[in-house]
């Protein structure tokens, strides 16, 4: 499930900023990401 998030945020934020996934920077993914409530690092 986390794969299929992650894409469909990303899929999200290209439509919405009408660019190409490839011209979305790591930063605002992760940002929407975490905003999302997704896990992106094991805690040990």
């Amino acid at each position: 499930m986390i794969l299929g998030q992650s894409a469909g945020t990303i899929a999200g934020l290209a439509v919405d900023k009408n660019v190409g996934i490839h011209d979305l920077s790591y930063n605002e993914i992760k940002a929407k990401l975490l905003e999302d409530g997704q896990v992106l690092e094991a805690v040990d």
